[in-house]
């Protein structure tokens, strides 16, 4: 009888043992098919913030101290059809401060094939451009004025640009406002006009099982400057929220600042 106990005492610890294994053991590591890369240049080269003094193509000289932004409604073609991107909503953050926001890993399950070209919407739709919805910097940092219609900044480009003095340099793209006569007061605000726009990027990549297909979207940053509209810090000045037609030559000049690699 004694024997009995220890027996069975034993194939209990082994037993107990066993499921201790088991729940410690890790998860199985999701596999990663589409890898993209952030990159960002200036007349192709890569961006030195802080130190490096850039001309634009209105003859100023400025230098970068913050590159930030979001995209989203990610999606991939193949054959006319569509792909959406629905991890993380569809979203995500860039910002040179913060390394880890410069790959974008995607680990939802995309079917196998080979696909021609990639798009997304530079900033944030009216769906998902919600005051409130990131709840944790450093996205939590981007919300734009709940006066001026709420949301969050598509962009931030900060850093100096010179004249007679050093001014502070702020593009910041976001949600414009429309105002009754001349004025900015926001007493005559009627109405909000929202700037995102669509990027198409062709793009050839085969996406296989067991393995990770990889991009690199480049941000060519002079080219929000230069085409079709040369912008020129002097006139538009220091700041442009609340001055809804430089956002507007922003919006169109984005369309062409975005590449693939």
């Amino acid at each position: 009888m004694k024997k009995l106990k220890n027996t069975l005492f034993v194939s209990l610890f082994l037993l107990a043992g066993m499921l201790l294994y088991s729940c410690e053991k890790k998860p199985a590591r999701k596999q990663i098919f589409l890898s993209l890369n952030f990159d960002h240049r200036i007349n192709n080269t890569k961006v030195v913030l802080d130190m490096q003094y850039y001309t634009n193509a209105a003859n100023n000289k400025y230098r970068l101290n913050e590159i930030k932004y979001f995209i989203s409604s990610f999606r991939l073609y193949r054959n006319g059809a569509q792909i959406n991107i629905e991890q993380d909503n569809g979203i995500h953050y860039v910002d040179l401060s913060y390394k880890n926001t410069l790959v974008w890993d995607i680990s939802q399950n995309i079917p196998e094939g080979l696909y021609d070209s990639v798009g997304f919407i530079f900033g944030l739709n009216e769906k998902d451009n919600q005051s409130y919805r990131f709840n944790n910097p450093p996205e939590s940092n981007m919300g734009w004025t709940q006066m001026l219609g709420g949301g969050y900044h598509y962009m931030m480009l900060n850093g100096w640009f010179y004249q007679a003095d050093t001014m502070p340099l702020n593009i910041h793209l976001g949600r414009g406002q429309i105002y009754r006569g001349n004025t900015r007061d926001i007493d005559s605000l009627i109405g909000f006009v929202d700037n995102y726009f669509y990027v198409s990027l062709p793009k050839s990549f085969l996406v296989k099982r067991d393995r990770t297909a990889t991009a690199t979207i480049v941000m060519n940053i002079d080219k929000w400057f230069q085409e079709p509209f040369v912008y020129d810090f002097n006139y538009w000045g220091s700041h442009i929220m609340q001055n809804q037609p430089a956002m507007q030559m922003l919006k169109e000049n984005g369309h062409n600042v975005f590449t693939i690699e």
